[in-house]
């Protein structure tokens, strides 16, 4: 091949190149570069707070009984539990598990309950459900209620829709002061 074909050809290639160069760029400049969504919360959290650990208590076991339909049922004995000082609070939290199983009925919801003082502090949500074929599956949850300084006590029951065995649980209660 001579020079002057060689220049010929590298002539029309430059040629059919040059189009589609000048397309992509005009795309590019058409588009503008992607930016993150913004997000717009309707209701902000509260900031977080650091917390020093003050205590852990840690109560495991094995409940081995089982609790009618319906009813609030104690997994663990009551533990008292220190926020220590002579002013301030302390943020008391439990992450609660238990073990239920041998249902034989259809959506057998069970929920997880934190007690504080005797008193639930709302924190009664579903957990899981029971299996209706006799087998076990494990629910948990966590949970948190600050408090002012001394002496609380904490507890951990289960609520179950149409009654369930109860067998393992572990119920881990960290105090924290801020």
């Amino acid at each position: 091949m001579n020079n002057s074909a060689k220049l010929s050809l590298l002539a029309v290639l430059t040629a059919c190149l040059l189009p589609s160069t000048s397309v992509l760029a005009q795309d590019a400049q058409a588009r503008p570069p992607l930016k993150p969504p913004v997000m717009r919360l309707t209701h902000l959290p509260p900031a977080a707070v650091k917390h020093a650990g003050q205590g852990v208590y840690i109560n495991t076991g094995n409940v081995g009984t089982t609790v009618a339909g319906g009813t609030y049922t104690a997994v663990d004995a009551p533990i008292t539990v220190l926020c220590p000082g002579t002013t301030g609070t302390c943020l008391l939290q439990a992450d609660e598990w238990l073990q239920t199983g041998q249902g034989s009925t259809a959506g057998n919801e069970f929920a997880l309950c934190f007690y504080v003082d005797g008193s639930s502090i709302g924190s009664c949500w579903y957990n899981g459900s029971t299996p209706a074929d006799g087998t076990y599956v494990m629910g948990s949850t966590s949970a948190g209620k600050t408090v002012t300084h001394g002496s609380h006590t904490v507890q951990t029951f289960v609520y179950s829709a149409n009654g369930a065995y109860l067998s393992y649980y572990n119920n881990t209660y960290r105090v924290y002061k801020p």
